[in-house]
Order: C-alpha cells, then structure tokens, then sequence
C-alpha cells in the first residue's frame, strides 16, 4: 500500500495463503459487524464459507481485473471495498437484487422468474434513465459473451 515495487529476493512480498487468510479474515469481521447491526441475513454459522466465498472472489477480480503488464498499487482496503468495482460490491449489488425480488414476490405476489420465463406482464420504459438502463441491459449478455471470447 505505500507504492513501493514488491521484491521478491528480499522476501518482502504477501504469499498468496497470507493474502487469502487475511481477506477471508477481514470479510469475517465485516459480517459479524453486518449481522450484530441487523444489516445480513446469515447465521454466525454461515460466517466463515461466506466469508471465504467472498474474500477470495475479491482477491480473485481485483486480480483478473488489472492489466498484468502494468504495475499497480496493492491495497486490502480497495481490493475488500464494498463501493465501486471491486467483487464485494458486485455480491452485494447481486445480494440486493435477490432480496428485491424475494420481497417482490413475498410483499406483492409478483414473482420476477415466471415474469421472465412466461414473457409475461409489460415492462414500461417511461423516464429516460430507465432507457438507459434497459438498453445496458440488454447489451450485458452481448458484452459478456464477447469478454469470454477475446
């Protein structure tokens, strides 16, 4: 994190267990403080294979997402951040969005699957930021599938 190149005869550098057992450590410690304030729906059961699940998710994109010919600054603290475009937050926004339509279907007997499966029930596009958005999301499978071919 203090911007200084790794240097491997030295021995300076974060073997990589140490770098998994201190994101699993650290996404442990950030769901105990999330249940204890109410804000997740585990069980202190359920910590650790979340916790693992996330902090190797998180070491695993902030790897893949770097260009590896270039250097880049190692940090726990943008690599675990639940803001931006880290792994964290793509699990929390896809979190999110299971929850909404649980509620959904829970609160309002809508049921977001058959809704889709069905290609039932009219989706209206009325604001132009709505517009926006539908049209990102009708190109994501088309992004995707590019990325996974290049």
């Amino acid at each position: 994190e203090d911007g200084k190149r790794f240097k491997t005869r030295s021995g300076d550098t974060v073997r990589l267990v140490d770098l998994l057992d201190e994101a699993v450590g650290r996404m442990e410690a950030s769901l105990r403080e999330r249940i204890a304030a109410g804000g997740a729906a585990i069980t202190e059961d359920e910590v650790h294979e979340t916790a693992c699940a996330m902090g190797y998710g998180a070491v695993k994109y902030f790897d893949l997402r770097r260009n590896p010919t270039t250097n880049y600054k190692f940090s726990y603290d943008q690599m675990l951040d639940t803001k931006g475009n880290t792994a964290i937050y793509l699990l929390y926004a896809h979190a999110r969005l299971e929850s909404i339509c649980a509620k959904g279907k829970k609160e309002h007997n809508t049921d977001v699957d058959e809704l889709v499966k069905g290609g039932k029930g009219a989706i209206v596009v009325a604001h132009n930021s709505e517009r926006n958005l539908a049209m990102h999301l009708r190109m994501f499978a088309d992004v995707v599938e590019e990325t996974l071919d290049d």
